[in-house]
């Protein structure tokens, strides 16, 4: 049985597949399984791996899963889950890379503390054309050890002290399981309702600053909102289902420290989430009803549970004021808004 597996989705990848296939391979670390489940491509990726199945010197280690249809990634992650056999996994997007210690590393750090699951840190580079420039998210060298640790760090302030990501992560095949943690079923920003179920269920953790991934960012690409000149209606129904599923689930664990916190945080994504749509109405060639956004801005808390919050108590109530107002006043005020941070961060970033 293998150590850990790499599980990777693939989807007409061709163009990168072949380069991160070969970071993959040349792990120093020995006993990996390499798991790639082909989300029914239409382009030669089944041919790339195929061929290196055959030929490279590590190929008797990858298993290959066609599915029959394309059903998009969080599927074919859910797949991953179900089918790995080792005890840790490790899962890598088909256009990014490792470096070759990457595993080694992070399984050197879950096995030497016997943690649920570890992170590492990553670089971000950008490729197509793009004058922006390659960054380090560089992670502080930090171990959460005991129930709400994680959480209670990833919660300490409405600051976002930790960015959600799937990627780069070494988790234990057991904690996932026993906790019953798997991919919503939605094709757009699956893996931020990953994280969010994730964290309250950490009770041990590790944090290593060591960059052992590489984030490849496509000009053009799902990610990239404000560099693509359409974005298709699916798109924005599904990111407005998931978080509504993070509004709906931010009201559970009311006896935790960080619960606040959560929903503070959870509400304001909400509404910046509707900021952004009216701001880009531009983007799309469709009628967004008003109903979904106006429900989108509604508090999921009663008035009377958020009276009783320790921290951030006036700010929910003018939040919970705020989803109440008629939604003209609302559009009105979120435009306003958002143009109000846009010459902000402009501004920010000039300095």
């Amino acid at each position: 049985m293998y150590k850990v597996t790499i599980g990777i989705p693939v989807y007409n990848a061709a163009p990168y597949l072949r380069e991160t296939m070969l970071s993959a391979l040349a792990q120093t670390f020995e006993s990996i399984e390499f798991l790639i489940v082909d989300d029914k491509s239409t382009d030669s990726s089944m041919e790339i791996l195929l061929e290196m199945q055959r030929t490279h010197p590590r190929g008797k280690d990858m298993r290959i899963i066609q599915q029959k249809q394309n059903f998009g990634p969080a599927i074919a992650r859910n797949t991953i889950l179900d089918e790995t056999q080792s005890k840790y996994l490790f899962l890598l997007d088909g256009d990014d890379l490792l470096t070759t210690d990457c595993i080694e590393l992070l399984y050197k750090a879950i096995t030497d503390s016997d943690s649920e699951v570890v992170y590492a840190s990553y670089k971000e580079e950008w490729r197509g054309d793009t004058d922006e420039s390659d960054s380090l998210r560089t992670l502080p060298p930090l171990i959460f050890e005991g129930e709400d640790e994680l959480a209670l760090f990833t919660y300490k302030s409405l600051r976002q002290s930790f960015r959600y990501f799937v990627w780069n992560v070494l988790y234990s095949t057991d904690f996932l399981r026993e906790n019953k943690i798997k991919f919503e079923l939605v094709r757009y920003w699956e893996d931020f309702a990953f994280s969010f179920d994730l964290i309250p269920h950490v009770r041990k953790a590790i944090f290593l600053p060591d960059i052992t991934y590489i984030y490849v960012k496509h000009t053009g690409s799902v990610s990239q909102y404000y560099k693509r000149k359409k974005i298709p209606r699916e798109e924005i129904t599904e990111h407005i289902k998931i978080r509504k599923l993070c509004k709906e689930k931010c009201t559970m664990y009311r006896d935790k420290p960080y619960f606040d916190v959560r929903v503070t945080q959870t509400v304001i994504m909400c509404i910046d989430t509707v900021a952004v749509i009216l701001d880009k109405k531009n983007m799309y060639d469709f009628k967004m009803p008003d109903k979904e956004l106006k429900e989108l801005l509604k508090h999921p808390l009663s008035l009377k549970e958020i009276l009783k919050f320790r921290r951030y108590r006036t700010l929910n109530v003018l939040l919970y004021w705020f989803g109440n107002m008629p939604y003209t006043i609302n559009k009105f005020s979120l435009r306003v808004y958002f143009q109000l941070i846009t010459k902000y961060r402009e501004w920010r970033n000039k300095k």
